[in-house]
């Protein structure tokens, strides 16, 4: 599973490029940043950085 600063710095760069772009960047499938995006979306850094 990816770690946290992966979630946070791919989310924040999906709202500023293509999930395509994304993806391809971090190694991982479009379809995951899609739902890193769904889950994690309304989280601040604060907020992810807690999770277990």
């Amino acid at each position: 599973m990816a770690s946290k600063s992966r979630w946070s710095i791919s989310l924040r760069e999906a709202d500023e490029a293509p999930a395509a772009e994304v993806s391809k960047n971090h190694g991982v499938s479009e379809q995951t940043i899609y739902t890193w995006s769904k889950r994690f979306d309304a989280m601040n850094a604060v907020d992810i950085w807690h999770l277990h």
